[in-house]
């Protein structure tokens, strides 16, 4: 089995791009995010509504998946949506 890891700085850029909302910065990151094995901060699992430990791969198909940026804008207007 192969493990995908995305670099800690790709990581940390797609979690800002939550925190502000940013749509178009998240579709963007999320498309290089669809095969990474790394966990997510719990607090964002919550935030999206994933299960706990879930995966970048999993918030990936989630921003990708949301076509009018409601679940995402929400996950951002939350109070520390990505606590890490």
């Amino acid at each position: 089995m192969t493990v995908h890891n995305a670099l800690p700085a790709l990581r940390d850029e797609f979690l800002n791009a939550l925190d502000v909302g940013n749509r178009p910065r998240l579709m963007s990151l999320a498309s290089y995010l669809v095969r990474c094995d790394n966990r997510l901060p719990s607090g964002t699992c919550m935030a999206l509504g994933l299960p706990p430990g879930s995966c970048y791969s999993a918030a990936a198909h989630f921003v990708l998946n949301d076509p009018d940026g409601a679940a995402t804008a929400l996950a951002a207007a939350l109070p520390d949506a990505a606590a890490r």
